[in-house]
């Protein structure tokens, strides 16, 4: 948008519309995690040839990523246009550019996608530590993640001591193969457990 208005002795001083060349464009925050869901908001500060700010609204802005998707663009009334990027579900990096009036921006952002990460913790324990011959025991194997994000395709191998006969195996969530001993946990959100337990006979 241009402004006219009158200067101190009296002329007319006239500032020139949004300029490509000095507008800017910004993400916040500038890494999301790469899970289809994880949003960016970006920021175009209009500004006009000299690098001033523009303080009105009534511009025509438009945004485009390399990756991911944008929601449309809003315009905010006082020089600046927002759009929100959500992420993809495969890691990578955004490249968000605009045009003002037509006109490209000089300027662009960056978003990076980035893989979840997770931390789990495994946890055994034996309903009697010091078990009879004959005599039957639970063996509790517990996965735990701590965070930040969804751990997924979880898997727990476990092979019973020698000793041990298995009777039975339950599992809070997913499946135990027994011929692998492979426990296939699937999904933890973060802060969730998963338990297995494992009843065996004790043998010589």
């Amino acid at each position: 948008s241009s402004i006219s208005e009158f200067g101190a002795g009296g002329e007319t001083v006239t500032a020139g519309g949004a300029s490509g060349a000095t507008s800017t464009i910004t993400a916040n925050p500038t890494s999301i995690p790469a899970d289809g869901t994880s949003t960016s908001t970006i920021t175009v500060q209009l500004k006009d040839e000299g690098g001033s700010n523009e303080t009105s609204g009534g511009d025509l802005v438009t945004l485009s990523t390399t990756a991911g998707t944008l929601s449309s663009v809003a315009d905010n009334e006082d020089g600046t246009y927002t759009a929100t990027l959500t992420s993809s579900t495969a890691p990578g990096t955004a490249t968000i550019s605009g045009t003002v009036n037509g006109g490209s921006i000089a300027s662009s952002a960056t978003v990076t996608f980035s893989a979840g990460s997770a931390d789990l913790a495994i946890t055994a324990a034996v309903s009697n530590p010091n078990p009879t011959l004959g005599s039957t025991i639970v063996y509790t194997i517990t996965v735990t993640n701590s965070g930040p994000d969804t751990a997924t395709g979880v898997q727990v191998t476990d092979a019973l001591p020698s000793r041990l006969s298995l009777v039975s195996a339950e599992a809070s969530q997913g499946t135990f193969t027994v011929a692998t001993g492979v426990w296939n946990v699937g999904e933890l959100e973060p802060g969730a457990s998963a338990t297995l337990a494992l009843t065996a006979n004790v043998g010589p």
